[in-house]
This record gives C-alpha cells, sequence and structure tokens, in this order.
C-alpha cells in the first residue's frame, strides 16, 4: 500500500486529507471525478481508490474490496463525528443575515426529516445510483443531526480536523479561529 497507485476524488477534498493524516499510502496519487474512481480501480489504472458518496455502498457490486474505512478510522482514532462539509459565511455578514441562513437551513432539514418523500424526485434526478436503499443509507449516514446544529462534539470534530490538517502540513494556525453564530453552539 505505500507504493499503490491512489485515485482520490480531489486533492483539495477531506477524503484525500484523511488518506494523509492517516498515512501508509505513500503511492503516487491522482485526481478522477468521485464516480469514475472505482470504474479506473476495475480497469487497473488505478491500485486503489478512495471512494465517497454512493459508492461507500455500492462497491462491492463493481466486485472491489474494502481496505479501509478512512471515517471508521476517524471515528476510532479521534473518538468524533467526521466532518465532511460545511456552509460558511463571511465574517462581514451581519450576524442576522448568518443567523437567518441558518435558520432556514435547519428548518428545511427538520421538513426533509419529517417528509423524505417530498424530497425523492430531487434526490433521483442528482444522484449517481438510483436504488432507493443506497439513496437511504447515504442520507442517513451523512445528514445527521450534527447537520441541524454541531453542538460541542461538532465544533470539536472541526476544531480537530483543521489543527491535524494544520500540523501535517507543519503549519501553526496563529489568531485563526473557528466561529459560528452562537445559535449553533
Amino acid at each position: 500500500l505505500a507504493t499503490a497507485r491512489v485515485a482520490v476524488p480531489g486533492f483539495m477534498t477531506t477524503a484525500n486529507l484523511l488518506l494523509d493524516l492517516h498515512g501508509g499510502f505513500g503511492g503516487e496519487r491522482r485526481e478522477l471525478l468521485f464516480s469514475d474512481i472505482m470504474d479506473a480501480v476495475t480497469r487497473g489504472e488505478a491500485d486503489i481508490g478512495v471512494i465517497i458518496h454512493e459508492g461507500r455502498f455500492t462497491y462491492e457490486h463493481h466486485g472491489l474490496c474494502k481496505i479501509l474505512d478512512l471515517g471508521q478510522w476517524w471515528e476510532g482514532a479521534f473518538h468524533l463525528p467526521l466532518p465532511l462539509g460545511a456552509i460558511a459565511a463571511r465574517r462581514d455578514l451581519a450576524p442576522s443575515a448568518a443567523l437567518a441562513v441558518q435558520a432556514g437551513i435547519a428548518a428545511s432539514l427538520r421538513h426533509a426529516w419529517a417528509h423524505p418523500e417530498a424530497s425523492r424526485a430531487f434526490i433521483r434526478a442528482h444522484a449517481q445510483e438510483l436504488d432507493d436503499a443506497v439513496t437511504r443509507a447515504h442520507i442517513d449516514t451523512f445528514v445527521t443531526p450534527y447537520s441541524e446544529n454541531l453542538g460541542e462534539t461538532g465544533q470539536g470534530a472541526i476544531r480537530t480536523l483543521v489543527e491535524r490538517s494544520a500540523a501535517r502540513l507543519g503549519r501553526s494556525l496563529p489568531g485563526a479561529g473557528l466561529f459560528w453564530p452562537e445559535a449553533a453552539a
């Protein structure tokens, strides 16, 4: 694995960062569209690939096997959820505007959780995988209570990811800070 050719879904992704933080995968990396990675591995264009999105639930159908689940590794190593995305606002945005956006997102999440069928057509129109069970597993894995409210645990997960990333790059974060509206705490 130390010399394996690795297909990653982007050099500036959490997936690639986790591969760096884990270590042990020191071979050449090739950036591919996430939906092309499994086919590249199957064709032998890469020895291993970092699979994200629906591919996490369908790789076996492509004749592939899991070597390591980077999300499970992160959660086991740090005892924190894995931060996978963020909606950020500029610091000069009025706090009331940031809180209004946050409230809108929270209301949308609550609606989607209460009425899962209401978003089915939108999800199917944008999904790579159309199997209902895969779609449901994908949503259940990635849309969690942290999506609505980070809380202390979610904030700690983000801090840890940022600090580990900076340390991996040999950088410190003087004066850097992570900020979120008080309502998100």
